[in-house]
């Protein structure tokens, strides 16, 4: 074989066993399970990028202490998870059919809700959430 040839093959050899090892060593996290609030908020605040690649844009359970809640401008419920003046909370806008509320909401009350991560834009943010029993 020419050399050029198997220098070309000894690399593309060695980028597929790196690739193979790096997949290898990701950490699966079962998304099905409901995250605590706190942790997630605090994974986000040291790792962002990190969090990113494990959470953004897919639907993840969180659950957690309500602080309070607010209606925003589209007419949605928006529920804050944990402390909403420290950096450890989860912003939840609801879904509009989530946003009529079939009891009253109590803080400090422990609630699991269901929605997509959209990042950290000063708390983390879910989008599109629901109540989860």
């Amino acid at each position: 074989m020419h050399p050029k040839k198997r220098k070309m093959a000894n690399r593309k050899i060695f980028l597929i066993l790196v690739t193979i090892i790096l997949l290898s060593s990701c950490k699966q996290i079962d998304l099905t399970l409901p995250l605590v609030a706190k942790e997630l908020a605090s994974e986000y605040q040291k790792k962002k990028m990190r969090s990113n690649r494990r959470y953004k844009y897919k639907e993840i359970i969180v659950e957690g202490k309500m602080n309070t809640f607010y209606e925003n401008d589209e007419n949605k419920l928006v529920i804050i998870l944990g402390n909403k003046n420290a950096k450890y909370a989860i912003s939840c806008t609801m879904k509009k059919e989530s946003s009529v509320l079939k009891r009253p909401l109590v803080q400090n009350e422990i609630l699991k809700i269901k929605g997509i991560c959209i990042g950290i834009y000063g708390h983390v943010e879910l989008k599109e959430c629901d109540f989860v029993k």
